[in-house]
This record gives C-alpha cells, structure tokens and sequence, in this order.
C-alpha cells in the first residue's frame, strides 16, 4: 500500500509538466553544425566519465575528451528526406496510440531533437539520448519499419524521463526501484565505470535478498580490466553494489560488494522477464514503455505493462 501511494502523489506531481501537445510538434531533426554542437557540450554524462570510459570511447589508452570531442564531430550526419519521413510516421503514430489509451499527461519537453551519425563516438549502438535530444544511427536504412519504431519509442522514453523526475520515479518504483541521493561509484570501481548516456545517474536502489537477508543494491555498469581496445560493449560487466543503511556503499575489508544477478534473489520477479536489456532500471522501463504503448500484453510478464498503462491513462 505504500508503494501505491507514493506512485500516485508521483504521478499527480508530473501531470502539467509536458511543454509540448505531442511528440510530433515537440520534435526536430538537427543540422550538422547543430549536431557537432550539442555532442560537444559538457552535460551531466560527459561529467561522469571514467577514465575507461574517455579512453574506450576515443579508442586509445591515455584518450581525452578534447579528442573525444573532435572525433564525435566527425561522427555527425545529415538527414535524408526519407529518414525525417519514417521517423515523424512513427512519432504520429506514437502520439496516436498514447491518445488511444488515454495518455493525456506525458512529460513530453518542449522540444526534442534528433542527431544522426555514424555512431563511432558510442561503441556503434543504435541510439543513445543525451538532454532533451536522440542520436540515431546512420544505419537506419537497414532497419525495418518495426525495428525502428521499437527504437525510436525506447529512446523517447528516456527524453521523457529524464524531462520529470516525478515521472522516472514513477516508472521505476513499477519495477521495485526507489530513489535515493546520488552517491559515487567507490574506490577501485569508478576508474573502470561504464557510463550509459541514457542513464548517467546513480540515484535509485532495488531491495534484493542474498543468503537469506535483504540488502539494498544500487545496479552498477563497469570494466573489469583497463582498456586495451575494441568497444567497451566487449568489456561490459553488470552488477549490484551493495549499499549500507545509510545507502552508501558498503565496503569489506576496503573494497566494494558488487555482486552478479545470479548471487541475489527477488530481482526477476520484481523487474520481470519481458526483455533481456537488464543493464539498469532506465533501460528496463523504456522496454516496458514500448511494450504499453504499442499494448503488446502477450509477454511474460504483463503485470508490468498494464501498470504502465494504469499509471499513464490517470
């Protein structure tokens, strides 16, 4: 019952806070120059850079983000007409299924831009978000229409997120998530972060159960070994970092829990099984809100989409 209530007083605080009618009108596609500009701004994400992640990302040990910067330039795109035409379908079509259910209050920015490029500057994924703007990658020609209306709305997801904070925490106490002050990644774990764009906050935990005792686990993306070349998608290792009552890390014998999925128990039944992309919260709900928005109930776990689906046609 008390989770219940603070998903509701969190859901009445993000209603009002949407500046746009739709993600349709909300949205723009960028020019180069713009582009360049925004992957060069020190943002909230570039400020939690690890040294592994500086030097994954501009592929040489001893990289700075002065070259990182002067490579994700490089890295910027034009639109083609039939890019800019697939893409606002799909965004006329999200806004026409989130009428459909009854979604009147999503957090929608006033606007929200989109960046193409050959997505070298991020390990080759298909799409990242940073502030109020997507970067896609150039390969969208060899996507099919569902695949790129999946990514398109995962990545509107997190605009949206990271727009209302009342609405993240809504989203993410759906999966057992609450929030909790920003700590730092400790000692002999933060040279080796992994930072996600999409997620660079370090503020929620879950309660999970280990031997028996309930602890509290803040989910942590990291190397376990210094950069040496490739994408730091070769190195990625996901893990729950064990915090103490005052939910900051718990250290033994000076070193940090981090514990694997396959040592701790409640997780799977709290955060479900609809999608493999289990690397942090953001990234689980932004699965899920693809899955309600599009209603596609015949998964797994379907309590988790009709909560989604519950908590937006408030």
């Amino acid at each position: 019952m008390k989770r219940l209530i603070v998903l509701v007083v969190a859901f009445w605080s993000w209603c009002g806070v949407a500046a746009a009618d739709s993600l349709a009108e909300a949205s723009r596609f960028c020019s180069v120059d713009e582009g360049r500009a925004l992957l060069g701004v020190e943002d909230e994400y570039m400020r939690c850079w690890s040294r592994f992640d500086t030097e994954s990302r501009v592929g040489k040990a001893g990289g700075t983000q002065q070259e990182w910067r002067a490579f994700a330039a490089e890295q910027v795109l034009p639109w083609s007409v039939r890019d800019r035409e697939r893409i606002g379908a799909i965004l006329k079509k999200m806004d026409e299924e989130a009428a459909l259910r009854g979604w009147t209050s999503l957090p929608i920015p006033d606007r929200i831009r989109f960046v193409k490029t050959s997505m070298r500057e991020e390990g080759g994924a298909a799409g990242y978000t940073r502030q109020d703007y997507i970067v896609l990658t150039a390969r969208l020609d060899e996507m099919s229409d569902a695949r790129l209306e999946h990514l398109v709305a995962h990545e509107v997801f997190h605009v949206l997120s990271r727009n209302a904070e009342d609405f993240r925490r809504a989203m993410y106490g759906i999966i057992g998530f609450s929030m909790m002050p920003s700590i730092d990644y400790p000692e002999g774990l933060k040279e080796r972060r992994i930072t996600n764009p999409d997620a660079p906050q370090t503020d929620c935990y879950i309660e999970l159960m280990r031997g028996g005792q309930e602890i509290k686990a803040m989910m942590v993306m990291y190397s376990e070994e210094d950069y040496r070349g490739g994408s730091f998608f070769e190195y990625l290792r996901i893990g729950f970092l064990v915090l103490d009552e005052s939910l900051k890390p718990r250290m033994v014998d000076g070193k940090a829990e981090v514990l694997d999925v396959a040592e701790v128990g409640n997780f799977f039944e709290q955060v479900g099984r609809n999608t493999n992309y289990i690397i942090h919260p953001e990234e689980i709900m932004a699965e899920n809100f693809v899955l309600a928005l599009f209603d596609r109930t015949e998964v797994s776990d379907p309590r988790i989409v009709k909560a989604i689906q519950s908590a937006l046609a408030k």
